[in-house]
């Protein structure tokens, strides 16, 4: 949808101005209400050669009538379900007319398909379940917080993946040598889960190991990659989240075990999502890409803290695993893959920081380009932590298929200005690190047609960026267009 510029602010309404920037809330966002609006960034990669679905997120109250026009040769549009599938055989980039209306509105916009040789991975959203408790990990829980999801909007909004961390195997597999899906947990199997997931929209992620055994004792892949591969593949798994647990911290062997199942995954006849996660131990940014993967861990496992005492496996805060992640996601941009810092901490139950800080994560996470996999209890979402993950810039702006690398443009008292370029325009970030409340500044950017406030939600005028309030641990979004 096209944003109405708004007319020059006076001096005197500038200081008006930084008194209500301190306090403004942010801009609510209700994704099962009102009119609808498109979530969609600017331009989106389908790798040439591979067949390829696309569900349109979306924010806005059921029921919704689509129309896409000018789609390419290949592919197709099922109104019905909000999907784009199809093959694309030459590289190009194609202007689409998507418009959806509903009862209350509509929305429309034109959407860049680009059709490409590289895989141009969007970074994965989704929920994971590692802020349950073990023995809350099972079918009827996973499935309830499926329809959690479907009912919130967030289904809708692109939140489609259920990654199940651990606890869904046996420690032994079946006589023809098949890893298992615990029968107590999992009585109906894994394939059940899969395409009841399916059936509502969503894709199922599960954890495996690259050592026999993982630190539950229960069944890993190493040495059994191919056979796991193909039952994975059989189950409708979509994403492998493929641990280091119990293996020999040497890189050349980590890189030899990943590389055994990224070409089993590569070869199976379901090639999902190939996610490393080892913690960033053995530089996996620097082999990654020649394993298959489609994301890398840069991080240990992220506590529910601002900062760490001392970056340690067990002591990994919010800012921690940004700066660590920010070190090493060059590598990922450079083949267009996805560098991971982990999982989002809003709306988490142990409340370690405050929502300024929770805030602060989705901004730089979006900023940088991470999967947005968050750990907070579907079922239990507050309207504030609803309204944070369904942002429709905050999205837009992580699933943009721009590859460029984030220019920290300064650095001084506690401040940064961090800044990405988009497919159109660029995303600048003014973050406080410090302890204290500051007042910052952003420069202009000649050739600047407008500049837009992600939390206010609103236009602003140039001389709205010489003063930024930001309190401890606050950072402020804008994009110049």
């Amino acid at each position: 949808m096209t944003r109405m510029i708004s007319p020059c602010c006076g001096r005197w309404l500038c200081s008006l101005l930084l008194v209500l920037l301190v306090c403004a809330p942010l801009s609510a966002i209700h994704p099962t209400e009102g009119s609808p609006r498109i979530l969609l960034p600017n331009r989106t990669i389908a790798p040439i050669g591979k067949e390829w679905s696309f569900r349109i997120p979306y924010v806005g109250a059921a029921p919704t009538h689509w129309k896409v026009k000018r789609l390419p040769e290949g592919f197709s549009f099922d109104a019905s379900e909000g999907v784009i599938r199809g093959t694309a055989s030459t590289r190009a980039i194609f202007e689409v007319e998507i418009s959806v209306a509903n009862a209350l509105g509509a929305d429309s916009c034109v959407w860049q398909l680009e059709t490409s040789r590289y895989n141009g991975m969007a970074p994965v959203m989704g929920w994971s379940t590692r802020g349950l408790k073990d023995a809350d990990i099972n079918e009827k829980t996973i499935l309830d917080v499926a329809d959690a999801m479907q009912r919130a909007g967030l289904v809708a909004a692109g939140y489609r993946y259920v990654i199940i961390e651990s606890r869904w195997q046996t420690s032994k597999r079946d006589k023809e040598g098949r890893i298992t899906a615990d029968p107590q947990r999992f009585p109906q199997g894994i394939k059940y889960l899969a395409d009841e997931l399916r059936n509502r929209g969503m894709k199922l992620g599960l954890s495996s190991n690259a050592s026999p055994l993982n630190v539950h004792g229960l069944a890993g892949s190493f040495e059994n990659e191919a056979i796991d591969a193909a039952t994975f593949a059989d189950w409708g798994v979509d994403y492998i989240k493929y641990d280091y647990c119990c293996s020999p911290p040497v890189p050349i062997v980590a890189r030899q075990r990943y590389g055994a199942m990224g070409r089993a995954l590569a070869a199976s006849e379901r090639p999902p999502l190939f996610s490393i996660c080892e913690w960033g131990e053995l530089q996996p940014w620097n082999w990654g890409e020649t394993v298959n993967a489609g994301s890398w861990r840069t991080t240990f496992d992220i506590r529910d803290k601002w900062k760490a005492t001392k970056y340690s496996k067990r002591d990994n805060g919010i800012w921690d695993a940004a700066e660590m992640n920010l070190r090493y996601a060059s590598y990922a941009n450079r083949h267009r893959l996805v560098s991971d810092p982990d999982l989002l901490l809003v709306g988490s139950s142990t409340n370690g920081c405050t929502p300024e800080e929770y805030y602060t994560q989705l901004q730089m996470w979006a900023l940088m380009r991470a999967p947005l996999v968050f750990v907070a209890d579907p079922r239990s979402l507050s309207p504030e932590t609803l309204s944070l993950l369904t942002h429709p810039d905050l999205i837009a702006i992580d699933q943009d298929a721009s590859f460029y690398n984030i220019t920290e443009e300064r650095r001084d008292d506690g401040v940064r200005i961090w800044t990405r370029r988009l497919t159109k325009g660029t995303a600048v970030l003014a973050l406080n690190v410090g302890e204290s409340p500051t007042v910052t500044s952003i420069d202009f950017r000649p050739g600047s047609t407008a500049i837009w406030d992600v939390k206010r939600a609103v236009y602003i005028a140039p001389q709205d960026l010489e003063r930024i309030a930001l309190p401890p641990h606050a950072a402020r979004l804008f994009l110049f267009e």
